[in-house]
């Protein structure tokens, strides 16, 4: 193995470097360290400060977009526990309508039988017979008041 003088081990990193920036989607970066190692230091560390900035300002609109994502992704789980309690709640429904509709494809005086439920006739008769019961109560109880009440 051949061994490298000092300078020429530092032009390999630099290139190893460059070369995984560039995999890494960070090509831009080999322009900028070019720019930084010609201009005076003054300029260098206000551009390394600024390159700092950049990636503090970067990192925080990264946080905030995760922190957005995360709420969307709350929501989207709220939303979809409501979604199921509907369907659930619509099977329900959709349940009882089908036996109502059932109920209501039957014969109605089956119906009115199973529930006992009085025809239109029923109904008059009985008010008529309780009308007419009525009356005889009235006429025996005014006999027997004025047959037992006015002594």
């Amino acid at each position: 193995m051949r061994k490298l003088s000092t300078g020429a081990t530092k032009r390999a990193a630099v290139k190893v470097g460059y070369g995984f920036m560039d995999m890494l989607g960070f090509g831009f970066a080999k322009d900028v360290f070019d720019e930084l190692r010609r201009a005076p230091i003054d300029e260098r560390l206000a551009k390394i400060e600024e390159a700092k900035h950049n990636l503090t300002d970067a990192l925080t609109a990264i946080e905030d977009m995760q922190a957005d994502a995360q709420e969307r992704q709350r929501s989207l789980k709220m939303l979809t526990s409501k979604i199921e309690r509907a369907r659930s709640e619509k099977t329900g429904v959709e349940k009882e309508l089908e036996a109502l509709e059932t109920l209501a494809r039957l014969d109605p005086q089956g119906v009115r039988k199973v529930f006992r439920i009085p025809t239109t006739f029923q109904v008059w008769a009985g008010r008529l017979i309780s009308f007419v019961l009525g009356v005889v109560a009235s006429l025996v109880a005014s006999w027997i008041w004025t047959a037992y009440g006015s002594h």
